[in-house]
């Protein structure tokens, strides 16, 4: 298998319109990355560079450590057909004889293509790609037809594949959960500037900014305006006032973002997941901060409880230009336990972890931590 470096890499249409700007990410040998955004925001051109099908506008792609950029896509190593070139036929039996049981398609070699399912020639796609032999394999939404249920396990045996193979592998996909499950680092991606590339549990434990944080996670991010001041809560301390509602923010909730510390009398973005809240009647005292709610809405999901309420603090469109004017009427979504009684038009006490907000500059949009 191969590195891969995009260095700079740059994709500027004739008309003028700049589909990826500066992209620079190093791939290492036997890595799983996952590109993932919003549509349109330059990750099927990007994945297109690096296979040749899109010229680089400017900038340097690099494959096993070889300059790329004027290499015609059939002598990039990432795939061409074993007949046309020149594969020996006992080779090209043994190769796929091997694909055929790494995908358990062994009792399916005589079928044609009307007689297998969807998944099964999913991986036949995958088994063509396998018997080439490439040095990375390149992968532009392979499971965006599958029906939900076929999603989930493809992206499974894809998965485990990779990591059986050890195949340095770019995957592109618009859904953020497919990215968080199968990648062993995911680079989020918007207007053709990516804005971070980390580990999935990095990306959502520690977003950069407002974009990240409110693309990845589901439910996403409960995002609102709040303001941040000192010497006003109990012996003192600090509160976080959102809307008509106010948080207690110990002391080590600053201690763990010393950047806090300047914002303090100033308005700042404040995120909230889901799973940070829990309903109080059933957790019982837990010594943690709490919001009242009246409950709009409920969905029960088994294995825990969306609850939907309003607060009147103005929430945050992640990415959105006029996101910081505020929308009113923009729903918080709490995750809690199913065992919760609270249903629409109940009042509800939710508790916060304050130790898992997200703080963000709203004029920058960028991250407030260390």
């Amino acid at each position: 298998m191969a590195t891969v470096t995009l260095d700079r890499l740059t994709k500027k249409y004739p008309n003028g319109f700049v589909a990826v700007t500066d992209l620079n990410i190093d791939i290492a040998d036997g890595e799983f990355l996952v590109l993932v955004g919003p549509s349109g925001c330059g990750k099927s051109t990007a994945l297109r560079m690096v296979a040749g099908l899109e010229e680089i506008s400017d900038g340097e792609l690099l494959i096993g450590g070889e300059r790329m950029n004027e290499t015609e896509p059939k002598d990039r190593n990432i795939g061409f057909p074993l007949k046309l070139a020149g594969v020996p036929k006992a080779e090209i039996e043994e190769r796929v004889g091997e694909a055929a049981r790494l995908l358990e398609l062994e009792p399916l070699l005589a079928n044609k293509p009307a007689q297998l399912s969807g998944g099964q020639r999913q991986r036949v796609a995958m088994g063509r790609a396998i018997v080439r032999d490439p040095a990375v394999f390149l992968m532009d939404e392979p499971l965006s037809n599958l029906d939900a249920k076929l999603r989930v396990q493809m992206r499974a045996e894809i998965t485990a594949l990779q990591h059986r193979l050890g195949a340095t592998t770019v995957y592109v996909t618009h859904d953020q959960v497919e990215a968080m499950t199968m990648g062993d680092r995911v680079a989020v991606l918007k207007d053709g500037l990516l804005q971070q590339v980390d580990a999935p549990t990095d990306l959502y434990e520690r977003p950069d900014n407002l974009f990240v944080a409110g693309f990845i996670g589901a439910p996403s991010m409960n995002l609102r305006m709040a303001r941040l001041s000192s010497g006003v809560g109990p012996d003192g301390g600090w509160q976080l006032q959102m809307g008509s509602q106010v948080l207690d923010l110990p002391e080590r909730v600053l201690d763990a973002r010393p950047a806090l510390r300047p914002y303090d009398g100033a308005d700042v973005v404040v995120g909230i997941r889901p799973e940070a809240f829990e309903d109080a009647s059933v957790a019982g005292d837990s010594g943690r901060p709490s919001l009242s709610a009246e409950v709009s809405l409920s969905e029960a999901l088994g294995s825990d409880l969306l609850l939907h309420f309003q607060l009147d603090a103005p929430s945050v469109e992640a990415g959105d230009p006029d996101a910081l004017e505020g929308i009113e009427d923009r729903m918080v979504i709490a995750r809690v336990h199913p065992r919760s009684t609270a249903r629409p038009g109940s009042a509800i006490e939710l508790n916060v972890d304050v130790d898992e907000l997200h703080f963000f500059d709203p004029e920058t949009e960028a991250a407030i931590r260390s």
